[in-house]
């Protein structure tokens, strides 16, 4: 529709809301100068409003200078760049001797750079393919240049409009929406009701805030009568549902009626493929990974750097992908991700890049994560290993030892992690995938059957764990003897796993035999021998043997940070155990030294946090406690609870220690009924994991008992006063 004679500026958008800050940053950049001629552009992914920006911009300018002449030319085709001139030419009543196209292109030409045409504003719109203004007919020439006037151009592909916009500062990207212009977006198409906000947050974090979406997803809901909380569940329903309502039309004020989101990145894929198959193919093995920070590491390469950068480059121009310069990584809006994922699938190629992605994961996760350097490698790679093992499509037709392998280092890398609950479900997926492929006699499922027993044990899972550890070393003594390396670490296992249930001379007589024979096999300094003997030091601590076991802490200390430093996972233990048995020693100078190099060290390596710091900082509270700093330890020991309970949870073995503690400082300040209530809790739930009879339990029921008997006297004190 044309404004007045001197206009072929669309219709105004009603609905247009928010970008501000874009819209003054445009108007500035149209402002004229001393240059000849001024352009700008606006770039950005397909769908995230480019054209109706642009088109607010030109109704404001329209406002305020109504004289103001605006040319709206189409850059689609060059024949579509040719119709708009000569609608311009209509409207403004510009003849030519000569009908022609190309005649009425230069007519208007001319026109624009003469001063009789004074102040107008050129939009190029959709200038998405070099072909449309350099094609055969070149009709870039026919771009008027004027101090009177501006171009603004909208692209997909900022690379296009480099060469008529070198300044950088004259280009302008468009992101998605903002939350708060989402909602206003949502609520001129839907209402502004107040209960209506919740749902359309969750739509606006479905659909990352493009507009295009959001125009498509409130079309279908006023249209079906449809509750904004009935279209997410529909749309959460799966990938099928999602492309069929990104694939509905939407409104015909914004364009989304008959440009969805599918049809509108569709183009950009195909120009993509055309312009760098490296390019297209890193975007499609980038729609099997998780679409955050996926490391580049990860994608296909060249041998040429040049075509890498040029690829990359290229998806960036799109909005494909944006680059985090920090990590090496890329990340994909996740629409994209859903999009291109759906392309894949149609045309047969989606298990191939799968597969593609699954190897490319599988050989760059690391195996161990015991150095600093190892963990955050693997959180880098964490999602992705996630996403991979999440594909059902690779394990469709039954899944392969590979699989089991990446499931138990996924499992492993949570563990370190402190992630006890997710490092369980991954060993479990392993496990469950060992029954379908393997027999129980196969080395695979052996390994992973211990994994099982040790991610129960960090779980607190005791019961589980011990049959689980007995189960894989019966297999293991029948299937490789009572000396392999592999059965003597399930008797390691087992050993730790009796130590957690209060079977103390059990456990030391388990480390002791894995001692002896590690000892024999792989000598008195090998690290597996060197954990024989933390663990036996372990068993000695809880009998009182205290003597023996710093000596055996010390030994392992001493032996490992000669191995492998200070800062590391290994030495750290010993050093641990070294200072509670100092500690108990009453040795409290020593211990607190001890415990603040430790509590650094693990800061440094696993963050503020992880439940082995926050066991340091434990153990930090304790010995202030012990050291009569009553003030101190309260702050640090409810610091520590309160970090425990987000990272485990409220009754794992951790946290009722942490509680515990803390019960006991309640006593020794005298607040007996916050103390009481505590020792209560940690009572019964230590009952019921534990049994009544493990030491734990026995001793938060004698704890109890007494602090019964204290508020009972204070409440009889209290009842004798007058």
């Amino acid at each position: 529709m044309v404004l007045s004679r001197c206009s072929t500026l669309p219709t105004r958008n009603p609905y247009f809301v928010g970008r501000r800050k874009l819209l003054t940053q445009m108007r500035r950049n149209l402002q004229p100068g001393d240059e000849l001629m001024i352009h700008t552009a606006v770039y950005g992914l397909g769908g995230v409003g480019k054209s109706q920006l642009v088109i607010e911009c030109a109704h404001q300018i329209q406002e305020e200078s109504p004289e103001t002449r605006i040319i709206f030319s189409s850059a689609s085709s060059e024949l579509e760049f040719e119709q708009s001139y000569a609608e311009f030419a209509s409207c403004a009543h510009i003849k030519t001797d000569d009908n022609s196209l190309l005649v009425v292109c230069e007519k208007i030409k001319s026109y624009l750079e003469s001063n009789e045409a004074r102040k107008w504003l050129m939009i190029v719109d959709g200038f998405n393919g070099a072909d449309a203004l350099f094609g055969p007919k070149e009709l870039h020439r026919y771009l008027p240049q004027s101090k009177n006037g501006s171009i603004v151009f909208t692209t997909r592909n900022k690379q296009l409009v480099h060469e008529l916009i070198p300044l950088e500062e004259r280009l302008i990207q468009l992101n998605c929406l903002s939350t708060e212009d989402a909602l206003s977006f949502l609520q001129s198409r839907l209402g502004n009701l107040e209960e209506k906000r919740g749902p359309m947050l969750a739509l606006i974090d479905l659909l990352e805030g493009l507009p295009l979406a959001l125009s498509q997803a409130s079309s279908f809901i006023s249209r079906n009568s449809y509750s904004i909380d009935q279209y997410v569940r529909l749309y959460c329903r799966s990938d099928t549902t999602k492309i069929e309502l990104l694939s509905n039309g939407g409104s015909r004020l914004d364009g989304s009626l008959s440009n969805p989101v599918t049809k509108t990145w569709q183009i950009s894929f195909e120009s993509i493929q055309d312009k760098s198959s490296l390019a297209a193919r890193i975007l499609s093995f980038g729609a099997c990974l998780h679409p955050q920070r996926i490391p580049l590491n990860l994608l296909p390469s060249s041998e040429s750097p040049v075509e890498v950068v040029d690829a990359l480059g290229l998806l960036r121009a799109y909005s494909m992908i944006t680059s985090n310069a920090a990590d090496d990584s890329i990340t994909m809006h996740s629409l994209v991700h859903l999009v291109t994922r759906h392309r894949l699938r149609s045309e047969a190629q989606l298990e191939k890049y799968a597969q593609m992605s699954f190897d490319s994961v599988y050989h760059n996760f690391p195996e161990r994560f015991e150095r600093q350097e190892e963990l955050l490698d693997g959180d880098q790679y964490s999602l992705h290993v996630q996403t991979v093992l999440g594909n059902d499509l690779l394990t469709a037709q039954g899944p392969r030892r590979c699989h089991i392998l990446l499931a138990s280092r996924t499992s492993h890398y949570f563990r370190a992690k402190g992630e006890y609950d997710r490092s369980l479900s991954y060993a479990k997926m392993a496990m469950d995938w060992c029954h379908l492929v393997s027999s129980l006699e196969d080395a695979c499922t052996m390994s992973t059957m211990n994994d099982l027993a040790v991610a129960q044990w960090y779980r607190g899972d005791y019961k589980e764990a011990e049959t689980a550890a007995r189960e894989v070393l019966d297999l293991r003594k029948q299937v490789l003897g009572n000396e392999h390396k592999d059965t003597l670490a399930s008797l390691n296992n087992l050993g730790l796993i009796l130590h957690a249930q209060g079977n103390y001379e059990p456990a030391e007589e388990t480390h002791r035999s894995a001692l002896e024979i590690r000892e024999k096999t792989l000598g008195s300094k090998h690290n597996e021998t060197l954990k024989s003997l933390n663990n036996l030091g372990l068993s000695l601590k809880r009998q009182q043997k205290y003597a023996e076991a710093e000596k055996a802490f010390r030994r392992v200390f001493d032996e490992r940070k000669a191995m492998f430093g200070t800062a590391h996972v290994s030495t750290l233990v010993p050093l641990n155990n070294l200072g509670l048995v100092l500690e108990l020693r009453e040795r409290y100078e020593e211990a607190f030294a001890i415990h603040s190099e430790v509590l650094y060290a693990r800061e440094a390596l696993h963050g503020t946090g992880h439940p082995e710091t926050l066991k340091s900082k434990q153990n930090m509270a304790v010995l202030l406690r012990k050291q009569g700093q009553l003030e101190r330890a309260d702050i640090m020991m409810r610091e520590v609870l309160a970090e425990y309970v987000q990272a485990l949870g409220g009754k794992h073995p951790d946290v009722l220690y942490a509680m515990s503690n803390l019960a006991t400082l309640h006593q020794e300040r005298g607040n007996y009924q916050d103390a009481e209530g505590l020792s209560r809790q940690v009572f019964e739930t230590r009952r019921d994991q534990l049994g009544e009879n493990h030491p734990d339990a026995l001793f938060s029921e004698n704890q109890l008992k007494e602090l019964r008997k204290k508020n009972s006297e204070a409440t009889n004190a209290a009842l004798e006063v007058d």
